[in-house]
């Protein structure tokens, strides 16, 4: 489960030469780089620089107007509408997490995850199956589409399809009426995918 975004963060936006920043006011000095989740967004970078609390993450913009299609439905609309207005003189507004908010802070923290992950036998922690950890990404890329490129969901569906057969062992809920959605959307088939289509129920239209 992700943690839940801040209530109503405020954030601060300014142009540059390269682009349009975002900032979320009033985080703590920032960890170690190796705590930190990033991800790339059609027209941004996205970077949540504690993965414990991911709240919403700062962006760099280098596409401000591919980025207007998404930004509403993660910081809301003062935030689309600054960054929009934006120039040399920082603006400050009240964020508004929407729709992407959630979404978008787990599929960073998977990324993270399949990066990161502490595994330990001496800990005691076990490591992901990364086929498995994939899958879930997929499901929620395509959750996030409006914001990621268009294949990124198809892409990892395909990348990780030796887990497929697990996963429908497994049958985490809900999951394999997502993937199913992926590979309808993509128009997707074959070894692995064929399964898949015929275990899940009819998916639901994305959020």
């Amino acid at each position: 489960m992700s943690p839940a975004p801040d209530p109503a963060p405020l954030v601060e936006v300014t142009a540059a030469e390269d682009g349009v920043a975002v900032s979320v006011v009033g985080r703590p000095a920032a960890p170690p780089p190796f705590a930190s989740a990033v991800l790339d967004a059609d027209g941004a970078l996205l970077t949540w620089p504690d993965v414990t609390g991911p709240g919403l993450p700062d962006a760099h913009l280098d596409d401000a107007s591919a980025a207007q299609a998404w930004l509403w439905d993660l910081y809301g609309p003062g935030t689309a509408r600054a960054v929009a207005a934006a120039g040399p003189a920082p603006l400050r507004v009240r964020a508004a997490p929407g729709a992407l908010a959630r979404p978008l802070a787990a599929l960073a923290l998977g990324h993270w995850a399949a990066r990161w992950w502490p595994a330990s036998r001496l800990d005691g922690v076990p490591a992901l199956d990364p086929d498995l950890l994939g899958l879930e990404l997929a499901a929620l890329a395509h959750r996030c589409h409006r914001a990621l490129p268009p294949d990124e969901a198809a892409d990892l569906l395909l990348e990780h399809r030796a887990g497929i057969g697990a996963l429908l062992e497994e049958d985490p809920p809900g999951l394999a009426a997502a993937l199913a959605a992926v590979a309808d959307a993509a128009g997707l088939d074959g070894e692995g995918v064929d399964a898949l289509l015929g275990a899940a129920p009819p998916p639901a239209a994305p959020a």
